[in-house]
């Protein structure tokens, strides 16, 4: 069992700070959604990365991914700026976790780079909650459908989760 002061498991500390902003503005949603990924994602680090807790963390980060993949979408028709902070946003994630993932095995440089990803994630969960805040006023359903008939839109969307 890995220590609580390990460098993976505090950095989980930012999902609760964009989980947290989500619920003072009301978004219970997405701070629920935000909870159960920090939850997960703290289970599977104090464990060591132990292989039948896997699906606990990846499973609601794939969700909010998907989730945040059509607010990247949206941002484009609503407002361009953030979603150039959306883009530089995702580089920074993805970028933290394709450098930890090439280490081969856990080392102080996969911490580093994956407690950065914690990082790069927590933010986005909050600009994602404020974005829903903002211009959907707090109605995932009415996000979800913005655009559906916009083939481009789909396209979009994929790109952006595929990245």
């Amino acid at each position: 069992m890995r220590k609580l002061c390990d460098m993976v498991v505090p950095s989980n500390f930012f999902f609760v700070l964009g989980a947290m902003y989500s619920l003072y503005i009301e978004s219970y949603i997405l701070g629920g959604l935000q909870i159960i990924c920090c939850i997960g994602s703290v289970t599977y680090h104090i464990y060591e990365e132990e292989t039948r807790l896997k699906k606990n963390d990846m499973i609601p980060c794939c969700v909010f991914s998907c989730v945040c993949g059509k607010l990247f979408y949206c941002s484009w028709y609503k407002d361009r700026l953030l979603f150039y902070l959306l883009f530089i946003g995702y580089f920074l994630v993805i970028r933290c976790y394709s450098l930890g993932s090439r280490c081969i095995c856990y080392s102080k440089r996969e911490k580093i780079y994956h407690s950065s990803w914690h990082v790069a994630g927590g933010g986005m969960f909050a600009i994602s909650s404020w974005f829903v805040y903002m211009y959907f006023d707090n109605d995932l359903k009415d996000m979800m459908i913005f655009y559906e008939n916009d083939w481009q839109g789909l396209i979009m969307t994929g790109v952006a989760l595929m990245l």
